[in-house]
């Protein structure tokens, strides 16, 4: 069920995309501007969006940074967006009521700072956010480890994240790792033995 879920979401991407690339085409010649902003949008998203291979994939395709060039085209959007309404409606409310707007955007974007403090703070926001990502639950247990020296909290955030998946070499690892600097050697090798099962070719 979930591959045939996901097989549907890359078919829905494919064609929006696609659809995305048709419709600036058809737009070049009435309006040139909206044609360049999608355009520019598609391809400065086109290295990371898994066509081509690339290091952080085994990881994940998504990250916000992978976006930013895109911003770009969508900042110009609002600017031509906002002055085609200015233009249209001759009222210059519009420009007061967008401060306000980038006010609150602003003290929004202040809010969230607090959860790059360090990376226990961004993870503990993920887990919370996300409690069925094992990956974010390892990394939490990685923070806990290297930036609080927390082996309790860390111990614990890897179990959750194996009871996710057992399968993930990575966490079990990560318990292997707690395991031996509490003294827990038999368990620890327990869980390195378990981490070569899984993953033999893996040089952790």
């Amino acid at each position: 069920i979930v591959i045939a879920e996901k097989n549907i979401a890359l078919i829905l991407a494919l064609l929006l995309f696609l659809f995305a690339i048709y419709k600036s085409i058809c737009l070049w010649k009435t309006n040139p501007m909206i044609s360049f902003v999608i355009l520019f949008f598609i391809v400065s998203l086109l290295p990371t969006s898994g066509f081509i291979t690339f290091y952080f994939q085994q990881f994940s395709n998504v990250a916000d940074r992978f976006a930013y060039t895109g911003m770009i085209a969508v900042s110009i959007f609002i600017c031509y967006f906002i002055n085609s309404i200015v233009e249209i409606s001759k009222e210059k409310f519009v420009y007061p009521l967008c401060a306000l707007l980038l006010l609150g955007l602003g003290i929004l974007n202040f809010k969230e700072q607090k959860k790059w403090k360090d990376d226990v703070y961004l993870w503990e926001d993920t887990t919370q956010k996300h409690p069925e990502q094992v990956k974010a639950w390892h990394n939490l247990a990685v923070a806990y480890l290297d930036q609080r020296n927390d082996l309790v909290k860390g111990l614990a955030a890897t179990e959750k994240g194996i009871a996710l998946d057992p399968m993930y070499d990575r966490t079990h690892f990560n318990k292997a790792n707690i395991l031996a600097r509490t003294g827990r050697l038999k368990e620890a090798i327990v869980s390195f033995n378990k981490t070569i099962e899984l993953n033999p070719t893996s040089a952790l």
